[in-house]
């Protein structure tokens, strides 16, 4: 389907807001204050660099020899100086923004104010997913894809979140974004910009690597080898920064949480199917069916490496770090927040190109995106209700109908039973992300 640029921008305009109106729905009541002390340690960071010069924020680690208990919002938090466990680009950006408020000591943080540079974030990075989808499938994909984004419950209430994921998100897809421009123009300019950004989200969070990974990894896979060293040296020259910030400040410190680092979590098989059976949100654990249709529909997408190898690599770099460094932490949803973009994108692939025509695809899209919304909304507010359970699995059963009976107007029936069902999917989401809380 073809879509004029003025429709197109009319569009898009009106799913960016709906992402804001969503996200910024009780913002700074959900999640809730201390479902993760995160948001603080950030803007902490970056507010003591660039008032006292030297690092500070919160840490109960043992390598840290200054410490200082204080109590902010009922809270006590361990003050440790110098706070060496990140790199300090984000926490700049989010000190700064922080300064920008009226904010400009510790105890004047307050999760209204820090929390509205998280809905910048992630307003960017709907308009973002957009502009990457449509220009790897054409602006149609693109919309759904922002879209889709825009309304995951996951996505709306956990972009709230003042934490590095979410805005590891929107620079990620910048980056890849120059990427797919620089393999269409060759303007070395592009090149050196994905390599520079490649490094800043180093500086941002060591992780973030697969920024710098996923890059390379396309450039190798498209046989621009050479591209694809210079992009990942400019990265790692720019992102090896933190190692000289943290031998400047305190090498012993810097190198006892390094190895902390390195072997802090008990890692199995655990951290990868907790993807599947712990569903968490933030701290709290949420059945979201557009996440269980999104792994369905990038799985789908694998049949075909060679038609969606861009989207792919880029999901395959973080899972591999995924898979070497996150572990099955409780309460700590938003290592997952990373996927959720490429997730999206291959959902709207999915259901342009593999659910409209395919009753099977369309019964099992249906089920698994619409039962965990019941879940999270009738679920909560009415109870579980055997009724209202075995009869969205009926409805969803139309879809075979063509196969039941052979008739022209079997189809359309079952068109417009399909569309009506995502219209009732699509108001089960916006009431999952109105009426979620954590009481």
């Amino acid at each position: 389907m073809k879509l004029s640029k003025n429709i197109t921008a009319f569009l898009i305009a009106g799913i960016v807001i709906i992402g804001i109106l969503l996200r910024g729905n009780q913002y700074a009541t959900w999640p809730r204050l201390g479902a993760t002390f995160d948001e603080f340690a950030w803007v902490w960071q970056g507010m003591s660099i660039l008032k006292e010069g030297v690092p500070r924020s919160w840490s109960y680690h043992p390598q840290y020899k200054d410490r200082e208990i204080i109590q902010i919002n009922g809270a006590n938090f361990i003050l440790v100086r110098p706070y060496l466990e990140h790199p300090p680009f984000f926490g700049l950006v989010a000190g700064t923004f922080a300064m920008l408020t009226g904010q400009s000591e510790f105890t004047d943080i307050q999760l209204p104010k820090i929390r509205m540079f998280s809905l910048i974030l992630g307003t960017v990075s709907v308009f973002f997913v957009f502009w990457l989808a449509a220009l790897m499938y054409g602006n149609f994909t693109g919309l759904l894809a922002a879209l889709i984004y825009a309304i995951t419950p996951t996505v709306a209430v956990g972009s709230r979140l003042m934490q590095n994921e979410n805005f590891f998100i929107p620079m990620w897809l910048g980056m890849l974004i120059c990427l797919w421009y620089y393999l269409k123009t060759n303007n070395r300019n592009l090149r050196t910009a994905v390599g520079v950004l490649g490094g800043l989200l180093i500086l941002a969070k060591i992780p973030w690597i697969a920024g710098a990974i996923s890059a390379a990894g396309i450039l190798w896979y498209v046989k621009r080898v050479s591209d694809a060293w210079k992009v990942l040296l400019i990265s790692l020259a720019i992102g090896s920064i933190y190692i000289f910030y943290g031998f400047y400040f305190d090498k012993t410190v810097f190198t006892g949480l390094m190895g902390l680092q390195l072997n802090r979590y008990d890692i199995t098989f655990a951290g990868v199917y907790s993807l599947w059976l712990k569903p968490y949100l933030a701290d709290r654990l949420f059945l979201d069916g557009w996440i269980y249709g999104g792994w369905l529909a990038l799985l789908v997408l694998t049949s075909s490496v060679k038609k969606h190898w861009f989207l792919l690599f880029a999901v395959f770099s973080y899972a591999v770090l995924y898979a070497i460094g996150i572990p099955d932490e409780p309460g700590h949803g938003w290592y997952r927040y990373p996927f959720y973009p490429f997730l999206s994108i291959a959902t709207a692939v999915v259901v342009r190109e593999y659910i409209w025509p395919n009753p099977f695809y369309r019964f099992t899209f249906l089920l698994l995106v619409g039962l965990p919304l019941l879940s999270v909304t009738w679920g909560v507010s009415y109870g579980f209700s055997y009724f209202i359970y075995r009869g969205y699995i009926l409805w969803s059963l139309i879809s075979f109908l063509p196969y039941v009976a052979r008739h022209k107007l079997s189809s359309r029936l079952t068109d417009v039973s399909f569309i009506a069902q995502c219209i009732f999917i699509f108001s089960l989401t916006v009431w999952a992300i109105l009426g979620y809380n954590e009481q």
